[in-house]
Protein backbone atom coordinates (compact mmCIF):
# COMPACT_ATOMS: atom_id res chain seq x y z
CA UNK A 1 0.00 0.00 0.00
CA UNK A 2 1.92 3.20 -0.99
CA UNK A 3 2.04 6.19 1.43
CA UNK A 4 -0.65 8.52 1.27
CA UNK A 5 -0.67 11.92 3.70
CA UNK A 6 -3.75 13.08 4.89
CA UNK A 7 -3.40 17.11 4.39
CA UNK A 8 -6.22 17.96 5.79
CA UNK A 9 -9.96 16.71 7.38
CA UNK A 10 -10.93 16.65 3.50
CA UNK A 11 -8.48 13.95 2.92
CA UNK A 12 -9.20 11.72 5.65
CA UNK A 13 -12.67 9.88 3.84
CA UNK A 14 -9.72 9.44 1.31
CA UNK A 15 -7.44 7.67 3.37
CA UNK A 16 -10.21 5.63 4.65
CA UNK A 17 -11.77 4.92 1.43
CA UNK A 18 -7.93 3.77 0.18
CA UNK A 19 -7.20 1.78 2.98
CA UNK A 20 -10.53 -0.23 2.76
CA UNK A 21 -9.86 -1.01 -0.51
CA UNK A 22 -6.45 -2.48 0.26
CA UNK A 23 -8.06 -4.82 2.84
CA UNK A 24 -10.76 -5.60 0.75
CA UNK A 25 -8.17 -6.63 -1.98
CA UNK A 26 -6.19 -8.88 0.34
CA UNK A 27 -8.88 -10.39 2.35
CA UNK A 28 -9.78 -11.73 -1.55
CA UNK A 29 -6.35 -12.88 -1.89
CA UNK A 30 -6.73 -14.75 1.62
CA UNK A 31 -9.78 -16.31 0.57
CA UNK A 32 -8.43 -17.49 -2.75
CA UNK A 33 -5.17 -19.02 -1.20
CA UNK A 34 -7.29 -20.72 1.18
CA UNK A 35 -10.23 -22.02 -1.52
CA UNK A 36 -6.67 -23.48 -3.16
CA UNK A 37 -5.53 -25.31 0.57
CA UNK A 38 -9.22 -26.48 0.83
CA UNK A 39 -9.10 -27.84 -2.87
CA UNK A 40 -6.01 -29.36 -2.20
CA UNK A 41 -7.02 -30.86 1.57
CA UNK A 42 -10.02 -32.59 -0.77
CA UNK A 43 -7.32 -34.09 -3.12
CA UNK A 44 -5.05 -35.40 -0.14
CA UNK A 45 -8.67 -36.97 1.58
CA UNK A 46 -9.60 -38.79 -1.56
CA UNK A 47 -6.16 -39.84 -2.40
CA UNK A 48 -5.92 -41.17 1.59
CA UNK A 49 -9.47 -42.61 1.87
CA UNK A 50 -8.54 -44.30 -2.16
CA UNK A 51 -5.26 -45.29 -0.46
CA UNK A 52 -6.89 -46.67 2.64
CA UNK A 53 -9.65 -48.77 0.13
CA UNK A 54 -6.57 -49.90 -1.50
CA UNK A 55 -5.13 -51.45 1.99
CA UNK A 56 -8.54 -52.81 2.99
CA UNK A 57 -8.99 -54.95 -0.24
CA UNK A 58 -5.26 -56.06 0.36
CA UNK A 59 -5.65 -57.27 4.22
CA UNK A 60 -9.38 -58.81 3.01
CA UNK A 61 -7.72 -60.62 -0.52
CA UNK A 62 -4.07 -60.80 -0.18
CA UNK A 63 -3.29 -61.76 3.34
CA UNK A 64 -5.64 -64.06 4.00
CA UNK A 65 -3.77 -66.20 0.62
CA UNK A 66 -0.19 -65.34 1.81
CA UNK A 67 -0.79 -66.87 5.36
CA UNK A 68 -2.63 -69.60 3.18
CA UNK A 69 0.38 -70.03 1.19
CA UNK A 70 3.20 -69.41 4.24
CA UNK A 71 1.24 -72.42 6.25
CA UNK A 72 1.40 -74.51 2.80
CA UNK A 73 4.89 -74.11 2.05
CA UNK A 74 5.39 -74.75 6.51
CA UNK A 75 4.00 -78.25 5.41
CA UNK A 76 6.37 -78.87 2.54
CA UNK A 77 8.88 -78.43 4.24
CA UNK A 78 7.72 -80.66 7.42
CA UNK A 79 7.12 -83.54 4.72
CA UNK A 80 10.49 -83.06 3.16
CA UNK A 81 12.23 -82.92 6.64
CA UNK A 82 9.82 -86.10 7.52
CA UNK A 83 10.47 -87.61 3.99
CA UNK A 84 14.47 -86.84 4.69
CA UNK A 85 14.90 -88.46 7.81
CA UNK A 86 14.04 -91.83 6.19
CA UNK A 87 17.50 -91.92 5.26
CA UNK A 88 18.83 -91.20 8.35
CA UNK A 89 20.67 -93.62 11.56
CA UNK A 90 21.76 -92.62 14.50
CA UNK A 91 24.34 -95.26 15.88
CA UNK A 92 25.31 -94.79 19.85
CA UNK A 93 28.42 -96.51 21.71
CA UNK A 94 30.77 -95.77 19.44
CA UNK A 95 34.06 -94.10 21.17
CA UNK A 96 35.65 -91.18 19.41
CA UNK A 97 37.81 -88.01 20.28
CA UNK A 98 36.88 -84.75 21.45
CA UNK A 99 36.78 -82.37 18.60
CA UNK A 100 36.82 -85.31 15.88
CA UNK A 101 35.97 -83.95 12.42
CA UNK A 102 33.46 -85.84 10.36
CA UNK A 103 36.02 -87.10 8.13
CA UNK A 104 37.22 -89.32 11.18
CA UNK A 105 33.77 -89.93 12.02
CA UNK A 106 33.01 -90.91 8.81
CA UNK A 107 36.30 -93.89 8.96
CA UNK A 108 34.77 -94.84 12.54
CA UNK A 109 31.30 -95.85 11.05
CA UNK A 110 33.22 -97.47 8.11
CA UNK A 111 35.37 -99.72 10.14
CA UNK A 112 32.30 -100.37 12.59
CA UNK A 113 30.23 -101.55 9.69
CA UNK A 114 33.33 -103.96 8.67
CA UNK A 115 33.96 -105.43 12.12
CA UNK A 116 32.67 -108.76 12.27
CA UNK A 117 33.18 -108.99 15.90
CA UNK A 118 32.54 -105.62 17.74
CA UNK A 119 30.31 -103.95 14.71
CA UNK A 120 28.01 -105.31 11.44
CA UNK A 121 30.40 -107.46 9.39
CA UNK A 122 29.95 -106.04 6.33
CA UNK A 123 32.40 -106.68 3.54
CA UNK A 124 35.15 -104.65 2.59
CA UNK A 125 33.30 -104.32 -1.08
CA UNK A 126 29.75 -103.83 0.74
CA UNK A 127 31.47 -101.15 2.96
CA UNK A 128 32.91 -99.38 0.26
CA UNK A 129 29.58 -99.21 -1.67
CA UNK A 130 27.95 -97.41 1.07
CA UNK A 131 27.35 -93.89 -0.40
CA UNK A 132 26.57 -91.39 2.54
CA UNK A 133 25.85 -87.77 3.14
CA UNK A 134 26.58 -86.79 5.82
CA UNK A 135 28.31 -88.56 8.99
CA UNK A 136 28.94 -86.50 12.14
CA UNK A 137 28.85 -86.96 16.51
CA UNK A 138 25.31 -85.69 18.00
CA UNK A 139 26.19 -82.73 20.96
CA UNK A 140 24.43 -85.48 23.24
CA UNK A 141 26.18 -88.33 25.45
CA UNK A 142 29.30 -88.63 27.09
CA UNK A 143 31.96 -86.87 25.31
CA UNK A 144 34.53 -89.60 24.00
CA UNK A 145 31.13 -91.54 23.10
CA UNK A 146 28.39 -89.24 21.59
CA UNK A 147 26.17 -90.56 19.27
CA UNK A 148 26.89 -90.75 15.66
CA UNK A 149 24.09 -89.37 12.90
CA UNK A 150 24.29 -91.09 9.97
CA UNK A 151 22.75 -89.77 6.61
CA UNK A 152 22.57 -92.22 3.30
CA UNK A 153 21.75 -91.94 -0.37
CA UNK A 154 19.19 -94.81 -0.45
CA UNK A 155 17.12 -96.78 1.38
CA UNK A 156 18.39 -100.13 0.38
CA UNK A 157 21.72 -99.67 2.45
CA UNK A 158 19.51 -98.26 5.61
CA UNK A 159 17.74 -101.27 5.22
CA UNK A 160 20.98 -103.63 4.76
CA UNK A 161 22.36 -101.81 8.13
CA UNK A 162 19.15 -102.21 9.88
CA UNK A 163 18.85 -105.79 9.44
CA UNK A 164 21.95 -106.26 10.59
CA UNK A 165 21.70 -104.28 13.76
CA UNK A 166 18.83 -107.09 14.71
CA UNK A 167 21.71 -109.41 14.97
CA UNK A 168 23.73 -107.58 17.41
CA UNK A 169 23.77 -109.01 21.05
CA UNK A 170 22.40 -107.24 23.63
CA UNK A 171 24.24 -104.82 24.92
CA UNK A 172 26.05 -104.40 21.84
CA UNK A 173 26.64 -101.01 19.96
CA UNK A 174 22.99 -100.17 18.72
CA UNK A 175 22.18 -99.13 15.66
CA UNK A 176 19.17 -96.49 16.66
CA UNK A 177 16.71 -94.19 13.66
CA UNK A 178 14.58 -91.69 13.52
CA UNK A 179 10.49 -92.60 13.61
CA UNK A 180 9.03 -90.80 10.24
CA UNK A 181 7.98 -87.87 12.68
CA UNK A 182 10.34 -85.52 13.74
CA UNK A 183 9.09 -85.44 17.30
CA UNK A 184 8.66 -88.78 18.05
CA UNK A 185 11.75 -90.16 19.76
CA UNK A 186 14.10 -92.61 18.73
CA UNK A 187 13.45 -96.18 18.35
CA UNK A 188 15.64 -98.50 19.20
CA UNK A 189 16.43 -101.61 16.56
CA UNK A 190 18.65 -104.35 17.82
CA UNK A 191 16.52 -107.69 17.91
CA UNK A 192 15.03 -107.77 22.04
CA UNK A 193 14.08 -104.41 21.55
CA UNK A 194 12.69 -104.81 18.08
CA UNK A 195 10.35 -108.41 19.14
CA UNK A 196 9.16 -106.04 22.19
CA UNK A 197 7.87 -103.02 20.33
CA UNK A 198 7.08 -106.02 17.10
CA UNK A 199 5.71 -109.46 18.50
CA UNK A 200 4.75 -111.91 15.49
CA UNK A 201 5.88 -109.03 13.03
CA UNK A 202 2.30 -107.32 13.33
CA UNK A 203 2.93 -104.15 13.05
CA UNK A 204 5.33 -104.16 9.42
CA UNK A 205 3.25 -101.61 8.51
CA UNK A 206 4.57 -99.66 10.87
CA UNK A 207 7.34 -96.77 10.91
CA UNK A 208 8.30 -98.35 14.18
CA UNK A 209 8.86 -101.34 12.29
CA UNK A 210 10.30 -100.74 9.16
Amino acid sequence: MADYECKDFADIGKCFQKLHIYINTEVEKLKEKQEQIDERVKVLENQAEFANGELHDIHNSKIPNLESLIAEEANERLKLEVWGRKWNLVIRGIEGKVGESPKVTENIVRIWLHNDKKGLGFTAPQVKSMLFTAVHRLPNGPEKKRNIILRLSNLIDRDDILSAATKLPRGADTVWYRTSHPHLQFVAVNSWQREARCPMRKKENSDLCT
